[in-house]
């Protein structure tokens, strides 16, 4: 993951179904050289609610972390549901920063947040 860390002019990155667990997404939290990542897919991979926490946290730091994100594929059985609402209020909190609005892959679905309408 360091080396990704390094690559500043990535636009789209999928590392899914790679057993990346709780303590291998930590690593993320290097990915604020990433200022023109789009798109991130990190669905179906050994990730729990303490990495989904991780994920939550660097998405409340707007600015700071990967600042063009509109879209987190974050497909995972081993999320609960209280967390992915956390995920969305965290990324309703960053709309700001898009034009048309974050999408995220919940489960196998995916959910537009829209500040105006809701989820």
């Amino acid at each position: 993951m360091e080396a990704i860390a390094q690559c500043e002019s990535l636009v789209k990155l999928d590392i899914s179904h790679n057993k990346i667990g709780d303590e291998g997404i930590k690593s993320i939290g290097g990915f604020e050289k990433l200022e023109k990542l789009k798109y991130l897919e990190i669905s179906h991979n050994e990730i729990g609610n303490p990495g989904a926490e991780v994920i939550v946290e660097l998405l409340q730091a707007k600015e700071k972390w990967c600042p063009e994100l509109y879209y987190l594929g974050m497909s995972n059985k081993r999320i609960d549901d209280s967390m992915y609402e956390r995920f969305i209020e965290a990324m309703r909190k960053r709309e700001q920063y898009f034009r048309s609005g974050m999408v995220f892959g919940w489960k196998d679905a995916f959910v537009r947040v829209n500040l105006d309408y809701g989820y």
